[in-house]
């Protein structure tokens, strides 16, 4: 989820596959490292403007979710899990987002609804690239990351789930956006994304604990039978 392992540094936008793992699924995810030989997807110089660096390690990666004259444009990537989820066990998704630096020369927008969705086959297209799926995680506010920003969720698997999509699920009508800064070249929600993982929630069981007040009365030991042991057993 880091974007560290890699078959080849890339040298163009639109090359996310080189992250070992990691496939496209609708348009042209972008894929960042700081080995680069280019500007476009060069860090901290990328094509949509400067970043202050991946988040951890050298590499990131980055999607458009709305392009201002381009009906529904979005932008999707998907991997195949480790392993399948477990149905009924609850999971935690943790990633870290960025919007990008000024001067942005795409961006300039937030949007809400940006999600993870989690499917037992690959997602695919609609014609309008928009793919209607319910994520099970989901940011229903305005993703504002001037810096890196975590973002976490929580959900029990009801099904065996093999693969995750990261992308917009919503049609430009529903997607609500808002102004940030002046993009010099599209109006763009662009968003880079670094350190995505999906754990199994640790469940803790506390063993409660016995209090005797003064008032609790005597106590009555048994033994394995359930008889009552007129002597303390445990000495």
């Amino acid at each position: 989820g880091g974007f560290e392992n890699y078959y080849f540094i890339p040298s163009a936008a639109g090359e996310i596959p080189l992250a070992k793992g990691w496939k496209i699924t609708t348009q042209s995810p972008d894929y960042f490292h700081t080995q680069a030989p280019t500007g476009d997807v060069n860090i901290p110089n990328t094509f949509a403007g400067p970043i202050s660096g991946a988040h951890e390690g050298q590499a990131c990666v980055g999607i458009g979710m709305f392009m201002k004259g381009v009906k529904n444009f979005r932008e999707y990537f998907h991997r195949k899990l480790v392993s399948l989820l477990i149905i009924g066990e609850t999971y935690m998704v943790k990633l870290w987002v960025y919007n990008g630096q000024i001067p942005t020369y795409y961006g300039g927008l937030s949007s809400d609804n940006f999600g993870i969705s989690f499917s037992v086959k690959k997602l695919k297209k609609s014609a309008d690239n928009v793919i209607h799926f319910v994520p099970q995680c989901v940011d229903t506010t305005q993703l504002v990351a001037l810096n890196w920003k975590e973002l976490s969720f929580e959900f029990v698997a009801d099904s065996a789930y093999e693969f995750m999509t990261v992308g917009c699920f919503v049609d430009d009508s529903v997607q609500q956006r808002q102004f940030m800064n002046t993009a010099i070249l599209f109006e763009y929600v662009y968003l880079f994304i670094d350190e995505i993982s999906v754990e199994k929630k640790a469940v803790t069981t506390e063993i409660p604990e016995l209090i005797f007040t003064e008032n609790s009365g005597p106590i009555t030991y048994l033994d394995i039978l359930g008889r009552p042991v007129f002597n303390n057993p445990h000495g």
